[in-house]
């Protein structure tokens, strides 16, 4: 999944996006041997679940997200939780 930005200063005038993953994330799932594709972690449930459908695992990332139960990160990640335990 990706992360939302917790901090004004990660942004640069290259990088406007509201969500982001880290390179090494994405690497640790691929030298794995599996595909990393990215789960943006605002995704609404008519993308999310069909997405859910087609792939066989979910990393969880982690990081610097305060007050990660009022998140819609922690939303997405509870989705997809529960999807799974279905």
């Amino acid at each position: 999944m990706t992360l939302p930005f917790w901090n004004d200063s990660m942004r640069s005038p290259d990088f406007q996006f509201d969500h982001f993953s880290w390179e090494h994330n994405i690497n640790f799932v691929q030298y794995a041997g599996s595909h990393a594709i990215p789960i943006r972690y605002d995704l609404p449930d008519e993308e999310l679940y069909p997405l859910l459908a087609q792939i066989n695992g979910v990393y969880f990332t982690g990081g610097g997200i305060s007050n990660i139960h009022e998140t819609e990160y922690y939303r997405t990640a509870r989705k997809i939780l529960n999807y799974s335990i279905q």
